[in-house]
């Protein structure tokens, strides 16, 4: 998105048309980008794909598109700098879901507990945005 943008929630029909980055096929998250420009009528550019969420920010810095990126990488990465401008998506967010999986006998469950346990407080506490179940 141009830095001149002064919207703060970004509505899908705006994208009608334009060129939009995405991930080589084979990552989960070219599969959304395609999913939401062929809803919406943009245009997934094929011979510009990224190897890489930097790949992808590094080419909407240049000018070549607009692109999608998930929340965390945003706040970790995007947040501060002055060559691209991150707006949150209006409606329903893109979602991932991830688990950790464990044998139900496994003699390390108090292990992957504590796991579990320290990924739920960090990511709580660190990460915004984050809908944990």
């Amino acid at each position: 998105m141009s830095e001149n943008m002064n919207i703060y929630a970004l509505e899908l029909c705006i994208l009608r048309g334009r060129a939009v980055l995405g991930m080589r096929s084979g990552f989960h998250l070219h599969d959304r980008i395609r999913n939401l420009c062929e809803e919406h009528g943009a245009r997934l550019l094929r011979e510009y794909e990224g190897t890489s969420l930097d790949a992808l920010r590094q080419m909407v810095g240049m000018g070549m598109g607009v692109t999608f990126l998930p929340a965390l990488y945003v706040q970790s990465e995007v947040v501060g700098r002055s060559d691209v401008v991150a707006i949150p998506l209006s409606g329903a967010p893109i979602t991932r879901s991830i688990g950790l999986v464990w044998r139900e006998r496994s003699s390390q469950t108090q292990i992957f507990e504590t796991i579990t346990s320290t990924m739920r407080e960090v990511a709580t506490r660190d990460f915004t945005g984050l809908t944990l179940e």
